[in-house]
């Protein structure tokens, strides 16, 4: 005999889900595109002699991240509900609301603690001062957003995508997404 569903009205509820759940993919994607992006800009005006130091800072906040997020899953829905072998938990809306809840308070100090400088070659000054790193100088001179085309831009866009630099850093994105997360699925209670 067929096991009785948990939640038998959350097949009429898996496109929304799905589609959630994409969007905030999406958006993480994006957020961590961004993040390398600096990261790679502040990288190569670190002084020679703590080369590497803020990207082993960055990626081991990342790594943290990560872990505290499979400890947060881990302990908040390991209930029967989902094959888990604990008799609390929270369920799938409750767990969302709380990761949404981590993303409005994230969203909410950005403007605080964030600050663009006007020379894009220049570090952050917390960052500056923090490293001890000289003033920028001597540098070539790059176009603002309202000097360049929108043709310029796109066609500057695509031989960067084109680049194999390029294609090596989306191959990793897309391959280790897949190969990362096999895994197996839970056994099914009782």
């Amino acid at each position: 005999l067929p096991a009785e569903p948990c939640h038998p009205e959350s097949a009429l509820l898996g496109g929304a889900v799905a589609v959630s759940l994409m969007l905030a993919m999406a958006g993480a994607v994006l957020a961590d595109v961004a993040a390398d992006g600096l990261l790679v800009e502040l990288a190569q005006i670190e002084p020679p002699h703590e080369r590497g130091a803020l990207q082993t800072s960055c990626y081991l906040a990342r790594a943290l991240g990560a872990c505290a997020g499979a400890v947060l899953t881990g302990f908040c829905l390991n209930s029967f509900a989902y094959g888990g072998s604990w008799a609390w938990g929270l369920s799938f809306g409750q767990f969302a609301a709380l990761l949404a809840l981590l993303c409005a308070l994230m969203a909410a100090a950005a403007p605080l603690l964030l600050h663009e400088p006007s020379n894009p070659f220049a570090p952050p000054r917390c960052v500056a001062v923090l490293c001890g790193m000289p003033p920028v100088e001597g540098r070539k001179h790059v176009p603002s957003a309202a000097e360049v085309s929108l043709k310029a831009y796109g066609i500057a866009a695509w031989r960067l995508l084109c680049s194999r630099a390029c294609l090596y850093v989306v191959l990793y994105q897309l391959l280790s997404g897949v190969i990362g997360g096999i895994g197996s699925p839970p056994p099914p209670p009782g």
